[in-house]
């Protein structure tokens, strides 16, 4: 559900790498073949104190329990659950997606909801148009957590900064004609960084080249042998809107199932909680 927040170690050449180079060693990064994590999820409306911004209301807190796996022949597709632990009126809420290697594959996405036991397949609005609504009622929309197939944009290197006193590339991502209709953005601005090539800051504007919204990765770490972002911002500048996602366990490479994937476990609780049992003891 996360992998954008995690890096490679790549060898480039003396001479600045150009904007596909650059993501293509992005694409390459090691995050485990499996994981399985416990996040604190915050969002709220925000306002603007001392030059930071500050919720302007009780935020919402909820916990969500994740697992995710590398699947297909060469272990280059992907698929993740995620579950409300808490608030308790919302515990067994469930998200869950499977990523496609395939260029001519898109993600496809479901929600459960608990309460009518129903598993709802997320789909845009029009056959050729984005999805819209957003995780959990979080700023973190459902296309911004779609696996990106990198044929479906043109790359720019258009600087280098730094950030956070890191030396970071700064790229610019253009969706090709044909897949303009079908995403949200018409442009995408990465801060990566030179040595690990990590994501540590995104903007994402929308076709007027308006900004809509900055995803911020920070406490960037190795953990079980992987760069992880253990907090990540998600600000809505259109809405006003934030959301603050911050690890609080983690687990890399422990020994997941198929079976905890398949729907069963949405609405069984007990079984699921047979499954996961011995994972939770592993999480650090």
């Amino acid at each position: 559900m996360f992998a954008t927040t995690i890096g490679l170690v790549s060898l480039m050449t003396l001479s600045a790498p150009t904007g596909r180079e650059i993501v293509d060693a992005m694409d390459k990064v090691d995050d485990g073949k499996t994981q399985y994590s416990i996040r604190m999820m915050l969002t709220c409306p925000f306002k603007m104190k001392s030059g930071k911004r500050a919720c302007a209301s009780k935020p919402r807190k909820k916990v969500i329990e994740g697992i995710q796996m590398d699947m297909g022949k060469n272990g280059r597709d992907g698929v993740s659950m995620s579950y409300i632990l808490e608030p308790a009126t919302e515990r067994g809420m469930a998200f869950k997606q499977y990523d496609f290697d395939e260029a001519k594959d898109t993600s496809e996405q479901w929600m459960y909801m608990p309460a009518l036991k129903k598993l709802k397949r997320i789909v845009s609005d029009s056959s050729d148009g984005p999805r819209t609504g957003t995780l959990f009622g979080s700023e973190i929309g459902y296309e911004d957590i779609e696996r990106r197939k990198l044929d479906d944009y043109t790359y720019k290197l258009i600087g280098e900064e730094t950030v956070d006193g890191q030396a970071v590339y700064v790229l610019e991502s253009v969706p090709v004609a044909k897949h303009r209709s079908k995403t949200s953005y018409g442009k995408i601005k990465s801060w990566v960084n030179k040595s690990n090539y990590l994501m540590v800051k995104n903007e994402l504007y929308n076709h007027q080249g308006s900004l809509v919204k900055t995803f911020f990765f920070k406490d960037i770490r190795e953990m079980g042998g992987i760069w992880i972002s253990r907090k990540m911002l998600v600000v809505n500048h259109q809405s006003k809107r934030m959301s603050m996602l911050g690890l609080k366990k983690l687990a890399v490479n422990p020994d997941l199932k198929d079976a905890m994937f398949d729907n069963r476990v949405l609405d069984d609780g007990a079984y699921r909680e047979k499954l996961l049992a011995p994972i939770r003891d592993l999480a650090k």
